[in-house]
Protein backbone atom coordinates (compact mmCIF):
# COMPACT_ATOMS: atom_id res chain seq x y z
CA UNK A 1 0.00 0.00 0.00
CA UNK A 2 1.75 3.54 -1.28
CA UNK A 3 1.64 6.30 1.71
CA UNK A 4 -0.14 8.58 -0.76
CA UNK A 5 -3.03 6.62 -0.71
CA UNK A 6 -3.19 7.30 3.70
CA UNK A 7 -3.44 11.57 2.55
CA UNK A 8 -6.92 13.16 1.97
CA UNK A 9 -6.44 15.55 -0.99
CA UNK A 10 -9.43 17.59 -1.71
CA UNK A 11 -10.31 17.57 -5.31
CA UNK A 12 -11.10 21.25 -5.01
CA UNK A 13 -7.62 22.16 -3.99
CA UNK A 14 -6.57 23.39 -0.53
CA UNK A 15 -8.31 26.20 1.96
CA UNK A 16 -6.23 29.29 2.09
CA UNK A 17 -5.69 28.91 5.71
CA UNK A 18 -4.15 24.95 4.94
CA UNK A 19 -1.87 26.75 2.80
CA UNK A 20 -0.53 29.39 5.11
CA UNK A 21 0.03 26.91 7.82
CA UNK A 22 2.19 24.65 4.99
CA UNK A 23 4.01 27.21 3.90
CA UNK A 24 6.62 27.55 6.74
CA UNK A 25 7.49 23.63 6.52
CA UNK A 26 7.75 24.03 2.27
CA UNK A 27 10.33 26.84 2.30
CA UNK A 28 12.21 25.28 5.30
CA UNK A 29 12.07 21.40 3.13
CA UNK A 30 13.47 23.17 0.52
CA UNK A 31 15.94 25.65 2.01
CA UNK A 32 17.40 21.74 3.55
CA UNK A 33 16.91 20.13 0.25
CA UNK A 34 19.01 22.88 -1.47
CA UNK A 35 21.81 23.25 0.80
CA UNK A 36 21.96 19.13 1.38
CA UNK A 37 22.20 19.19 -2.78
CA UNK A 38 25.22 21.56 -2.57
CA UNK A 39 27.09 20.06 0.70
CA UNK A 40 26.78 16.55 -1.76
CA UNK A 41 27.21 17.84 -5.18
CA UNK A 42 30.79 19.63 -3.64
CA UNK A 43 31.95 15.84 -1.26
CA UNK A 44 31.17 14.13 -5.25
CA UNK A 45 33.44 16.85 -6.94
CA UNK A 46 30.69 18.14 -9.45
CA UNK A 47 31.35 21.87 -10.13
CA UNK A 48 28.47 24.31 -9.85
CA UNK A 49 28.54 27.04 -12.22
CA UNK A 50 25.60 29.31 -10.26
CA UNK A 51 28.69 30.87 -7.63
CA UNK A 52 26.44 33.22 -6.55
CA UNK A 53 23.28 31.39 -6.35
CA UNK A 54 25.16 28.90 -4.45
CA UNK A 55 26.40 31.79 -2.00
CA UNK A 56 23.19 32.83 -1.32
CA UNK A 57 21.23 29.45 -0.80
CA UNK A 58 24.27 28.37 1.61
CA UNK A 59 23.25 31.40 3.94
CA UNK A 60 19.68 30.78 3.66
CA UNK A 61 17.64 30.44 6.95
CA UNK A 62 15.16 27.54 7.30
CA UNK A 63 12.88 29.88 9.48
CA UNK A 64 12.87 32.79 7.28
CA UNK A 65 10.66 32.52 4.00
CA UNK A 66 12.09 32.42 0.77
CA UNK A 67 11.42 35.63 -0.95
CA UNK A 68 11.85 35.98 -5.14
CA UNK A 69 15.91 36.56 -5.21
CA UNK A 70 15.83 33.26 -3.03
CA UNK A 71 13.02 31.45 -5.71
CA UNK A 72 15.09 33.03 -8.60
CA UNK A 73 18.60 31.18 -6.75
CA UNK A 74 16.52 27.85 -6.23
CA UNK A 75 15.61 28.04 -9.61
CA UNK A 76 19.34 28.80 -10.91
CA UNK A 77 20.43 25.87 -8.98
CA UNK A 78 18.07 23.03 -10.12
CA UNK A 79 18.95 24.27 -14.03
CA UNK A 80 23.16 23.57 -12.80
CA UNK A 81 24.47 20.83 -14.13
CA UNK A 82 26.49 20.55 -11.27
CA UNK A 83 23.51 19.88 -8.83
Amino acid sequence: MCLLEFIDLPAQGFKDADRAASRGIIHGNIVTSVQVLLEQASNLGHEVEATDAAERAKGFDPERELDEEDGAAVKALWEDAGI
